[in-house]
């Protein structure tokens, strides 16, 4: 992230973060004439917004995966340690800023979560038998993130699905297939895009349980996997690709 081609699209140079230089967080700001949220560590002021976000960091903790023979390399960062972090800035706000207004108007996203858990572990040389167990345990634990955000006064978040892993260069790159069967119309990977569907539908049923108990707080869901599918769908039809 700190090399090209990252950033080069939008800042023309690499910013340390995804993408061209942007996230979908700063998308949103842009769209509403905000300024980019700082990242946390930076201590910029939080009012503006604050991006705890670490690339490849996972839903569960290092311990959860080491017990399954699955070792990160990447990071050790899990969605509860951002949650943690986000609770140290909670301490301030509380004390500095109007804290119940201020959180009650944020938006609040987190995620896209789920993805690197699966990815992670077929990089360990685990098989989808390995990982569909597991699948229920992630979307359960997405799914207290919100909860825990609602005790602390949020009332409008966000939760993104996991995207079809199977058209992503990454899957395409380490897991090719040996047989056209092994792909859909659009070239992308069947079996990741199954197991990602999976997460989904029970992502899903985990949100519906939470709003049903907490129907005063606006929580959705992000569709990113049927929109970016979609794209890629119309790619084709447009001949695009």
């Amino acid at each position: 992230m700190y090399f090209p081609p990252y950033g080069e699209t939008y800042f023309h140079h690499p910013t340390g973060r995804c993408y061209d230089g942007r996230l979908l967080i700063d998308l949103i700001a842009q769209h509403y004439g905000l300024p980019f949220p700082s990242p946390s560590l930076d201590g910029r002021n939080v009012q503006n917004g604050t991006n705890f976000a670490v690339v490849g960091s996972r839903v569960m903790d290092a311990q959860f995966y080491e017990k399954r023979g699955i070792y990160d390399i990447v990071t050790n960062v899990s969605m509860w340690d951002q949650l943690n972090w986000f609770k140290q800035i909670y301490i301030y706000i509380y004390i500095y800023i109007c804290c119940k207004e201020f959180l009650e108007s944020s938006l609040f996203l987190l995620g896209e979560f789920g993805g690197n858990d699966y990815t992670h572990a077929l990089l360990s040389h685990k098989i989808l038998n390995d990982i569909l167990p597991i699948i229920p345990l992630v979307a359960q634990s997405i799914a207290s993130g919100p909860h825990e955000l609602v005790e602390l006064g949020a009332k409008t978040i966000i939760v993104p699905s996991v995207l079809p892993l199977g058209c992503t260069s990454s899957y395409l790159t380490n897991f090719e297939g040996l047989n056209e069967e092994d792909y859909d119309e659009l070239g992308c990977l069947i079996w990741p895009n199954e197991f990602a569907s999976y997460h989904n539908e029970l992502l899903q049923k985990e949100l519906h349980r939470l709003r049903e108990l907490h129907p005063h707080v606006n929580i959705t869901y992000a569709d990113y996997y049927n929109v970016l599918h979609w794209q890629l769908l119309l790619a084709v039809v447009m001949a695009v690709v």
